[in-house]
């Protein structure tokens, strides 16, 4: 679902080849950015740096997959984020 401003609201399905813990809610916020033609591994490093800043947890490394690169994140309250540069 596009934004006015030109971002997307997207509802993420975690892969089915990575095993994930089972939890209360499995749904999670899925942010997108578009590197631009940069290095996507940089775009990402400088935007957890950001989020960490607002307190948010990054739960693993980002990690490379065929659609871009991902990273978990909880934010304060404990919510699952995932933040991804395509």
């Amino acid at each position: 679902m596009p934004w006015p401003a030109g971002g997307q609201l997207q509802i993420y399905v975690p892969s089915r080849t990575r095993p994930q813990p089972l939890q209360a809610g499995r749904l999670a916020l899925c942010l997108q950015r578009s590197s631009e033609g940069r290095d996507r591994l940089a775009v990402i490093n400088a935007w957890l740096e950001v989020t960490e800043q607002l307190r948010a947890e990054q739960t693993e490394p980002p990690r490379q997959e065929p659609f871009g690169v991902e990273a978990w994140l909880l934010d304060p309250e404990g919510n699952r984020l995932l933040l991804l540069v395509s």
